[in-house]
């Protein structure tokens, strides 16, 4: 009997797949990363029905890779240390000209088992995956004495638009390699990082024209190496240890203006820094397209609450909005939380005002809302689905 599904052109078998494959994501969620968007076990059954179908589903299947570093405590070879590049370098069974890196569009690299046994793989890994457009690293927090090997993907992916680091240290300049390869990129996410400040302020001015979701979660400014000494052989840079180590290190925050230059025409924001009622103004005032918004202001005067809670009112594309009331200190990452203390109408214009709402988060010690607050919301937002909000208290008064 005759397979229908065959009969068909294969760009709309390609599409079929695509579609009956895609890997469902909570559109709530602040990922930086949503990674891979297919579901490998769908796509190898699909694969195994015949070669036909196996060589449309090929690009799908290695469209996403993940290699993740051995651990400390196991036995490394040469053989197992050379593994992954080995693979990506095999040449495609039905594309003899073509490697199976050559297919690879993100590159999720998990190397937090461990701070070595990478940086000797990573030149040849970034050879062999020259189609990539998203990459992400995640390091081991531990001091390195050397640099992370970034800036080889940064010289053999030209097409690469989405970034996403964890544990980075910037003491060895690896994010200089931004500015220096002025990649396009769309989506930049920094978790638990440091960074030289003459180096952000240049990725800032060389991104603003593409980038258009920016999350930045711990990331603290990097102080200069000190000049060198002549008993190099001591430890003395404990200084330049990362505050999840050493609560004593000379990393600090990073200034509010330099988010005032970052944030133009993004469509997704979150910061962990806090902010101020100002700085927020000018994000929505930059930026009116945002769908997803996590943000955390620290003033708490009432006419500066509700001035910057008008400016979101603005926002009608709004999605995901995440509002926390609280002083951050990203050294210590302890936090203060505190009321808000803006009037109870404002709550209410801003649920009006967002009907395509589908999450709304607000964290505060006191929230004060008319009592058909809730009643309201739940009523005029058919896509809402999750709603967490602290420490509500209800009143009559507008």
């Amino acid at each position: 009997m005759t397979c229908l599904l065959l009969s068909l052109p294969s760009e709309i078998i390609e599409s079929i797949i695509y579609l009956s494959s895609i890997k469902p994501y909570d559109k709530a969620d602040f990922l930086g990363w949503r990674y891979p968007e297919h579901n490998y076990t769908h796509l190898k059954s699909i694969a195994l029905s015949c070669q036909r179908l196996y060589k449309l589903c090929a690009p799908f299947l290695w469209k996403h890779k993940e290699f993740i570093l051995p651990r400390v405590q196991d036995i490394k070879t040469a053989d197992s240390i050379q593994m992954a590049t080995e693979l990506l370098s095999t040449p495609a069974a039905l594309s003899p000209n073509f490697v199976l890196g050559d297919h690879v569009c993100s590159l999720h690299r998990n190397l937090s088992n461990g701070p070595h046994f990478d940086l000797s793989n990573s030149k040849l890994m970034a050879n062999l995956v020259t189609n990539l457009k998203a990459l992400r690293i995640d390091f081991h927090p531990s001091p390195r004495t050397e640099h992370y090997g970034l800036v080889y993907f940064l010289e053999s992916c030209p097409h690469l638009t989405e970034l996403f680091i964890g544990h980075c240290q910037d003491t060895f300049d690896d994010f200089s390699a931004l500015c220096q390869h002025k990649p396009k990129l769309i989506s930049l996410t920094l978790v638990d990082c440091t960074i030289k400040r003459n180096t952000l302020d240049t990725i800032i001015d060389l991104l603003r024209p593409t980038l258009k979701r920016f999350l930045f979660r711990q990331v603290l400014i990097e102080p200069p190496l000190p000049p060198k000494k002549t008993n190099a052989h001591l430890l003395t840079n404990i200084d330049l240890l990362h505050p999840v180590h050493y609560q004593h290190s000379k990393v600090s925050m990073i200034p509010q203006q330099v988010y005032l230059g970052a944030i133009q025409n993004l469509t997704q924001l979150a910061l962990t820094d806090s902010v101020s009622c100002s700085t927020l103004e000018h994000i929505v005032h930059v930026s009116p397209r945002l769908e997803k918004l996590a943000i955390v202001i620290h003033d708490y005067y009432p006419q500066e609450i509700a001035r910057s809670i008008k400016a979101i009112i603005r926002l009608d594309q709004m999605l995901v909005l995440s509002i926390a009331f609280r002083k951050y200190y990203p050294i210590s990452r302890e936090f203060e939380r505190f009321p808000c203390h803006a009037p109870s109408y404002i709550w209410s214009l801003l649920i009006d005002s967002m009907p395509k709402l589908s999450s709304l988060y607000i964290s505060t010690s006191r929230l004060l809302v008319s009592t058909d607050f809730i009643p309201n919301l739940l009523q005029t937002h058919p896509h809402l689905k999750d709603v967490m909000i602290y420490s509500i208290a209800f009143t009559t008064l507008a």
